[in-house]
Order: C-alpha cells, then structure tokens, then sequence
C-alpha cells in the first residue's frame, strides 16, 4: 500500500467473515508491505482502515497448506537428491586424489 502520507496511522483489519465480525487489528506504517505467518487453512478477509473507518474494500485471501505426506515426500526427495549430490563429491575427490 502507498498512501503517500508516511504519518497515516493505517490499521490492517483482519478477519475470517466477511462483514467483519471477528476483527484482528494489526497498526501499520503509511508505506510498506506486512508478512503474516501461522494462519491455519481457509478464507480471510483484510483491509485498510483509519481511525475504524475502513479505506479499501476487502480482500479475499485463501490459505491452503500441502498436506503432511506430501511435505514429507518433498523432504524425502530433497534428502535423496542431497544425498546423491554428496556421493558423487566424494567419489569424485577420491578419484582425483584430493
């Protein structure tokens, strides 16, 4: 967001209704970007608010996590692919006499 003024003081509202029933409020700088971590799967709904009086329309984000046997199947695959890569360092030093 940019308002242009780096003294606004925003407030991104956040919520998982849409007519905003459950507010969590987070205060913001003027100008910038926010991470937002640890939100479990579904649909939230955000905007811009100064002094309770929203200034954008809602956004819709949805939040979807891969699955546990799938993160697995990444780690494993990345392990065996780290693995070969060690191998074959080795192998290769060996023959070289390094």
């Amino acid at each position: 967001w940019d308002t242009g003024d780096e003294s606004a003081s925003l407030v991104l509202e956040q919520s998982s209704s849409s007519d905003f029933s459950d507010v969590v409020s987070r205060d913001i700088p003027g100008v910038g970007a926010l991470t937002i971590t640890g939100l479990a799967d579904g649909d939230y709904f955000f905007r811009l608010s100064d002094d309770g009086v929203p200034q954008t329309m809602p956004l819709t984000v949805t939040v979807a996590h891969h699955s546990l046997a799938r993160a697995g199947g990444f780690f494993l695959l990345g392990l065996a692919l780290f693995s070969t890569l060690v191998f074959i360092i080795l192998n290769g030093n060996r023959r070289a006499h390094i």
